[in-house]
């Protein structure tokens, strides 16, 4: 009996050996496009973004910001839209985040409409608010300084509003509700 377990234990290490060099190799292969695929949010294609913005929806009650868990400084509130008809709407959210500056002049404030799919969360709409002079968005061809919007994978300027650090978070989401067709009858709590 000893024999056989000596076999076992060998051949156990070779195979943990072997998966191990294999799992590096892969890990090593595949690590810088899996970290960069973390650090993009994923977005519905344009096209299809655009139709579910068309959609009436409505977000009924208020919109209470929390503290988030995992990060010391943001406030996060999040709620589910319904149809015109008070269905919620599969899968489909609103959020809305904003992160203490540390520095004077400085904001991060975010407005999303976002769609899960399969366990993954698609952004569909998105504004952002960061100052004026910092780039808060690259792509090749597409650099963008200060607050823009996501309309599904398409990028660009927020024009036609003046939004700044300043703006409250409650005057942000209003333009987010304006621009993707959502009627809120609540009010946004801060904590």
């Amino acid at each position: 009996m000893r024999g056989n377990d000596d076999v076992r234990d060998r051949f156990s290490r070779q195979i943990n050996i072997v998966s191990a060099a294999r799992i590096e190799s892969i890990a090593d292969a595949s690590l810088p496009s899996a970290v960069e695929k973390l650090k993009e949010m994923p977005d519905l294609a344009a096209a299809e973004a655009e139709k579910l913005i068309a959609i009436a929806k409505v977000l009924n009650g208020n919109l209470e910001l929390t503290p988030r868990k995992n990060h010391v400084g943001y406030l996060i509130a999040s709620a589910r839209v319904e149809d015109e008809f008070g269905a919620t709407i599969p899968g489909m959210t609103v959020e809305l985040e904003a992160k203490a500056p540390l520095l004077i002049d400085a904001c991060r404030n975010t407005v999303s409409v976002f769609v899960l799919r399969k366990a993954v969360k698609w952004r569909v709409h998105q504004i952002e608010i960061q100052p004026v002079g910092k780039r808060t968005h690259n792509e090749p061809g597409n650099t963008i300084y200060g607050p823009h919007e996501h309309r599904g994978d398409k990028a660009q300027g927020l024009q036609g509003y003046n939004v700044s650090c300043d703006t409250s978070l409650s005057d942000l989401f209003a333009i987010l509700c304006e621009r993707s067709n959502i009627c809120f009858s609540g009010r946004i709590i801060l904590p």
